[in-house]
């Protein structure tokens, strides 16, 4: 069952996508939780988990709160959710790549956009499970989403992870703890860094911006390899044809 929640501080578009969802999940296999309370919807995001979160991006009666930062909040608590916007603002989608949200669906494209997403989103999302990648050091042992590692590199006899929650040091090798990852999403730029794939925001020669907005080196021989991963990755999340409606979008 695909548990789905969603937050705007209007209830028509509460409504709308209440309809929509019920059309696209005729078999019933779904639980939908609506709210326009955003107090409400953060009390309960604590103990109650969704599979997917359709959010608005501004919520003018909300001092220093916008669907970016819950969004954020989101990720800290459940790594492999799955974030979709739905709101009028479309000036800030590129915002939106900082949670690593699945689509940013203006309001006036609802209708088509979302039962789109379902229909990639359905086959899969109610079988997700996050798996954790377990660092153990003299001090201490913690348990890191591998979704939510950021990129890695050696520090002479120690890598240093970075992630969500911070960075820590291991003292291994890089191609030890590549193969114990397991995941193809973790990509070697160089030989002595590798990065997430879904954590990279742009390329250009010879380096990647990161989320975090750091700016790793690419090696030369590298190169070619690591641009025809991004791309192929970008290609299956249809992050490409998303950027090209959205310049659309932006002139209307």
């Amino acid at each position: 069952m695909i548990r789905i929640a969603t937050l705007d501080d209007e209830t028509q578009w509460l409504t709308t996508e209440r309809i929509i969802t019920e059309q696209c999940f005729e078999s019933g296999d779904y639980s939908f939780s609506a709210y326009n309370d955003v107090d409400k919807f953060l009390l309960e995001l604590k103990y109650k988990e969704n599979d997917l979160y359709l959010l608005d991006m501004e919520f003018p009666l909300e001092n220093g709160i916008s669907g970016l930062s819950i969004g954020r909040e989101i990720k800290d608590l459940y790594p492999s959710a799955v974030i979709i916007y739905v709101t009028c603002h479309a000036e800030y989608a590129i915002e939106a790549f900082e949670v690593n949200a699945f689509r940013y669906i203006p309001k006036i494209l609802l209708e088509k956009k979302l039962p789109e997403a379902y229909k990639v989103l359905e086959p899969e999302i109610g079988h997700r499970k996050e798996e954790y990648f377990e660092v153990v050091t003299e001090k201490r042992m913690e348990r890191i989403a591998k979704s939510q590692i950021y990129y890695m590199y050696k520090e002479k006899k120690y890598v240093v992870l970075i992630h969500s929650k911070g960075e820590g040091k291991i003292r291994t090798s890089l191609g030890e703890i590549q193969e114990r990852l397991n995941q193809d999403c973790f990509l070697r730029i160089d030989k002595g860094c590798v990065v997430n794939i879904k954590h990279i925001m742009s390329v250009e020669p010879y380096q990647v911006k990161m989320r975090t907005g750091v700016c790793l080196t690419v090696s030369h021989p590298q190169f070619k390899n690591v641009k025809d991963k991004i791309a192929e990755y970008w290609r299956e999340r249809n992050w490409l044809t998303f950027v090209m409606e959205l310049q659309v979008i932006l002139l209307l």
